[in-house]
Order: structure tokens, then C-alpha cells, then sequence
């Protein structure tokens, strides 16, 4: 009595093949990594506006672009940068401008903690719609008053928006490189 057994492995062997040629991976790892990170940035955005209490699009101003993953170039990360942006004090939620009374400020951050009160008695607001105060009678004796932004934000590691970035980040990242990695490999067979 033969037993025989016999086992069709060329769907493993052609799986095996692309894994180690590795630019099908390599494409899904970027494409997930690009993925997440454009949602981390959506994230980031949201969260600092609603610390900050500003709008999202002042706090985009202050954001850069995704420098995206690009598997043919071996570029496997993504970033963007939160830089400084001048934004008029303005911008920031109950601040006002009363003539006499100067400015009245006071950028808190919803959820606790680095709050500003803000009082310049003598603050008006200019030609340009910004608002000043004077200091002296030198060359330059005008001071534009401006708000805080996202790069204020990122600077502070245990700010909210950071701390979400971070929570963020740390589950989508996986999840997103799982998602096209499982699709390559479904795709592949």
C-alpha cells in the first residue's frame, strides 16, 4: 500500500518571489505609510485648532505639505513641518479691540492648562488691520501683537494635539501598512 501526497505550492512559491523582489511591499508600505500620514496631519491640524481655539485654516497656514513615501526611490518615511506664521491676535476666539480700552485677550486652550491673559491698554488696530501698540518714540515705535500657532503647538511635547498626534500615530501606522500589504499579497496570487 503508497500513500502519495501531493502539495501545489506555486501560488506560495510566486508569493515567496515578489516578497523577496520586495517592490510590491516596498509600494503598499509607502502607499500605507502615505495613507496614515495624511490622516496624522488632518489630525494634528484639528486637534491644535481646537486647543488653540483658532480656526483650522489659520492653523494650516502654519503646516507644511506630506513629504510623501516613495517606494522606487527607497524613501520609506513621511513628515510634515509646523513652522512659525504670523497671525494677527485677532484671529484668536474673544479677542477684542475696544477704543480706550485697548486689547482684551485671552487665547486659553480647551483642554487645560498654558493659558495667556492678554491686556495692552493702549493697543489700536492699524491701516492693515493688525493690531499695535506703541513703545517709544524710536525709528520703529510700533509693535504688531500676534497670536499663538502650530508651531507653538509642536514645540510642547505634552500639548494636546501632540499627545494625540502621538496616540494617532502609533494606531494608524500598522493599520494602514496592514490594509495595503494585504491587499498586494491578495493580489498577487
Amino acid at each position: 500500500m503508497s500513500i502519495t501526497v501531493k502539495v501545489d505550492a506555486s501560488d506560495l512559491e510566486r508569493w515567496a518571489r515578489q516578497l523577496t523582489s520586495g517592490k510590491k511591499l516596498a509600494s503598499a508600505i509607502a502607499g500605507g505609510l502615505n495613507a496614515a500620514g495624511g490622516k496624522a496631519r488632518t489630525s494634528f491640524i484639528r486637534d491644535a485648532a481646537a486647543d488653540l481655539n483658532i480656526s483650522p485654516t489659520d492653523v494650516r497656514k502654519g503646516v507644511s505639505e506630506l513629504s510623501r513615501a516613495n517606494a522606487m526611490s527607497g524613501k520609506l518615511s513621511v513628515e510634515f513641518r509646523a513652522t512659525n506664521t504670523r497671525m494677527g491676535i485677532l484671529v484668536a476666539k474673544g479677542a477684542r479691540v475696544v477704543k480706550g480700552d485697548g486689547l482684551t485677550s485671552v487665547q486659553f486652550r480647551s483642554t487645560g492648562g498654558g493659558s495667556s491673559h492678554l491686556q495692552i491698554r493702549r493697543a489700536f488696530v492699524n491701516k492693515k488691520g493688525n493690531v499695535v501698540f506703541r513703545v517709544g518714540k524710536g525709528r520703529f515705535p510700533l509693535k504688531t501683537v500676534f497670536a499663538s500657532g502650530a508651531a507653538a503647538e509642536a514645540k510642547q511635547p505634552n500639548s494636546y494635539a501632540m499627545k494625540a498626534w502621538k496616540q494617532y500615530v502609533v494606531t494608524a501606522v500598522p493599520d494602514e501598512i496592514g490594509k495595503r500589504v494585504d491587499a498586494a499579497l491578495k493580489g498577487s496570487s
